[in-house]
Formats: C-alpha cells, structure tokens, sequence
C-alpha cells in the first residue's frame, strides 16, 4: 500500500475567529493564527484557502493574503452552517494543570455545551484561567472540525454550584464510594 503524503495536508487550516462571516467580509486574523498560517504551515503570501469558524455562526472559506505576522482573510462562501449541540453540561472540579486542559480538549471534542468549574474541599488547583481554557477548547475545536465552542463559566464553590443549580436539570456524578451502578442509574425512569 503507497504511503499517502504528509504535505500539503488535505485539509484547510482551521481557524476560531469573533468577526462575522458575512460574504465578502474582511477578517484581521491575530498575530498567534497568522504565525500559525505563515511560519508553523509555511503558506507564503498570497491568496490560499482557509477554513474559518465563528463560534454559533458556522464555517466559511476564505482567502487570505498580507505579511506572516499580520494577515487578513477575505469570506468567500459560508460551507458549513454552525452545528447544534446537545444542552450537556460538565461540571468538574480542576485537577492538576495537564488533567484540566486535557479535560477541556475532550470535553470540546465531544461538543459540551457549557464547563463549569466547581471548586471543592479537596480541589487542587487554587486558580483557574479562563483564558487558558478557551484557547485549549479553540485548538481542540479546530483540530476537530467543531463548529461550537462551550460557554466556560466561573468558577464557582460546590455548594454555590449545588443551590443555584436548575433542579429541572438532571445531575450525574461520579461517586468513587460505590453507590448504584452507573448502568442503573442512567437507564432508571423518573417517576
């Protein structure tokens, strides 16, 4: 069986971006992406094609053009509308750093519709970094083809988070003690 070439990849780069994607429009992409373009996947300047997400807004191909460290992409045609998620949402109390962008990046990949950190008795991080976690949901989402990006909310304590809850909203969790299995308890009928 041939090997199938590395370069040049079959698909467009992806990028995140928060401008619209209305035809024709003109998108200043930052200083990280346009290192990304120009330096990291060496596309030269000149018109190329580009895959661009808006989050909620869905895909767009563009071409882009300018300098590697400052490029502007110009919409050519939306290709794909956003996608709908289901309304799931990921409470998680923050781990060890590596533990936490590892969660975000999957829980991104599977199309979570909100992360909600939860500071517990035992949580080890004292901090949590939105920002941080919003670039490792736009890379796991580029990578990925996502279309949506999940709502990162503020960290808030377990007992903030359990009396503002919806008590519409069904809550699973994992429960290191035991307890009813988990097959059991997902196929169980409220009543």
């Amino acid at each position: 069986m041939p090997a199938t070439p590395a370069w040049p990849p079959r698909s467009l780069p992806r990028l995140f971006v928060r401008t619209a994607l209305g035809d024709g429009a003109s998108v200043e992409i930052d200083a990280a992406q346009a290192n990304y373009l120009g330096n990291v996947l060496r596309l030269g300047v000149g018109p190329r094609a580009a895959a661009v997400r808006r989050p909620r807004q869905g895909v767009a191909g563009a071409d882009y053009g300018g300098a590697k460290k400052r490029m502007t992409l110009t919409v050519e045609r939306r290709t794909r509308e956003a996608e709908n998620v289901p309304d799931v949402w990921l409470a998680f109390a923050p781990v060890k750093r590596a533990q936490t962008d590892w969660l975000v990046e999957k829980a991104t990949e599977l199309g979570a519709a909100r992360l909600l950190p939860v500071m517990t008795q035992r949580t080890v991080a004292e901090r949590v970094k939105l920002e941080r976690l919003e670039a490792i949901a736009i890379e796991a989402a580029e990578q990925c083809g996502r279309t949506r990006l999940p709502e990162i909310a503020e960290p808030v304590s377990l007992k903030q988070f359990l009396a503002d809850r919806d008590p519409a909203r069904r809550l699973y969790f994992a429960d290191e003690g035991g307890g009813e299995p988990p097959a059991r308890a997902f196929t169980r009928v409220r009543r």
